[in-house]
Parts: C-alpha cells; structure tokens; sequence
C-alpha cells in the first residue's frame, strides 16, 4: 500500500468494506466456472480414452482409426495442461480464503 495515499485509502476505506463480499461473490463463481471447465476437459479426454481403447482392441493399435483418435488425445491433453487448472484452482482458493478471513464479510 505504499503506493496509495493514506488520507485517499481514509476516504475510501467504507466502501472497501462493502466491496469484500462483492469480490467474494466473483471468484466462488469464477471457482465454480473454473472447476466445471476443469471436469469437462477432464472428462473428454478420459472418453477419448476409453474410445481409443475400444478401437484399439476392435482394430488394432496400429489402425488408422486409432492413430485419428491418439492424435486428438494429445491435442486435448496439450490444451488441458496449458490451461494450468490446478495452479487456477489454488489461486481461486487462496483468495477465497482470504476475503473469508476478513472480518467485514457476513454470508
């Protein structure tokens, strides 16, 4: 806070107060979008999965049904590691946490 002026953060400080259940509102919803994405890729990419098992035993791990499936697998499972869910997750928490901890918020 060593950027803001105390007699500006004195003059606003009443409306801080308010803003903590508001902030706390945003990110469980961002939470809950967060972990639904989560799941729905997660998902995905386990019924790519069993799918590519399936055509594996059926066709073949060699067939070219199979080499179509493996090449979408990797394509999802690039996408779900570069969205870094867990480290979303956790930072959505800490701050959860956070605004919970402050004694302004009444649920």
């Amino acid at each position: 806070m060593s950027d803001i002026n105390i007699q500006d953060y004195k003059r606003f400080s009443n409306g801080i107060n308010e803003q903590y259940n508001n902030l706390l509102t945003q990110k469980e919803i961002q939470l809950k979008t967060v972990e639904q994405e989560e799941k729905k890729m997660y998902d995905n990419i386990c019924c790519k999965l069993a799918e590519y098992n399936m055509l594996c035993s059926v066709y073949g791990s060699d067939s070219q049904k199979a080499d179509e499936i493996l090449e979408e697998i990797k394509r999802l499972i690039s996408e779900y590691d570069k969205e870094c869910y867990n480290q979303k997750l956790d930072n959505l928490k800490s701050e959860i946490e956070w605004l919970k901890s402050k004694g302004h918020i009444y649920s």
